[in-house]
């Protein structure tokens, strides 16, 4: 981060001229406190969700204040994987109350980071798991997910082999919900997600992955009712014949 930020914190400035053999140039160096809160956004959004909690809104209040601002973080993801540390990315979380999109990644502590998230960011609009160990009541954890978002746009929870065909009924209350992937999660039933298409009409991609449980009928039904507003769906498995794919030229 260093020598790009001196590139951007730093400008020269010329003084004046004087003596008609030499010409003597002072510079001055403008500091980057001097520059109005829209330059320093501009700079700071080259930063990840990381860098901001952790370093800049330790330099001074006005840092703090400006990395919190709404506008850093309404395009910023912050990812946790399995190299981040536990402390650390509870400390992201506890500074980025206007966080908008979470993923965790290959993670033991998935539910320890969500029962934190939900008590810290209220304005989650995308929400992504893989691979994660939800527990034993994964249910009840994606039940509090629908609870604290109900406008939850986003949502991926791919390769969460516990949740069982009841899933249909508690995502089905995410009426706006626009990307969904369900990949690898290989209990999963089509009664379920045909639920989740009667309710969740805004769907633009969905991601249904090795899923052995859908079969023709369900993705014809998928199909008849959002298939004409999808940019994406992805799909396999072994129940899945012909007929499936003979009717996908009904997605425009």
């Amino acid at each position: 981060m260093g020598n790009a930020m001196l590139s951007l914190m730093e400008k020269v400035v010329p003084s004046h001229a004087s003596s008609k053999k030499s010409s003597l140039v002072t510079k001055r160096v403008i500091s980057i406190n001097e520059f109005p809160d829209e330059i320093l956004l501009k700079i700071l959004s080259h930063l990840t969700a990381e860098e901001l909690c952790l370093v800049i809104a330790d330099v001074c209040e006005r840092w703090n204040a400006v990395a919190k601002d709404v506008v850093l973080w309404k395009n910023l993801t912050y990812t946790c994987d399995r190299v981040s540390r536990f402390t650390s990315a509870l400390k992201v979380l506890e500074r980025a109350p206007n966080l908008k999109s979470f993923v965790i990644r290959f993670r033991e502590d998935a539910v320890q980071l969500l029962e934190f998230l939900f008590g810290k960011c209220d304005g989650i609009k995308r929400l992504e798991i893989y691979y994660c160990y939800l527990g034993v009541s994964n249910m009840c954890v994606l039940d509090k997910i629908v609870a604290f978002y109900p406008e939850l746009e986003e949502l991926g929870l791919v390769g969460c082999f516990e949740l069982t065909s009841s899933i249909g009924s508690t995502i089905s209350q995410l009426r706006k919900l626009r990307r969904l992937n369900l990949s690898d999660c290989t209990d999963l039933s089509g009664c379920s997600i045909k639920q989740i298409v009667e309710n969740c009409t805004r769907l633009e991609e969905l991601c249904l992955q090795g899923i052995n449980g859908i079969c023709d009928k369900d993705v014809i039904h998928i199909i008849r009712k959002v298939g004409p507003q999808l940019t994406t769906l992805k799909l396999d498995g072994i129940n899945i014949r012909d007929n499936s794919f003979c009717y996908l030229h009904h997605c425009t």
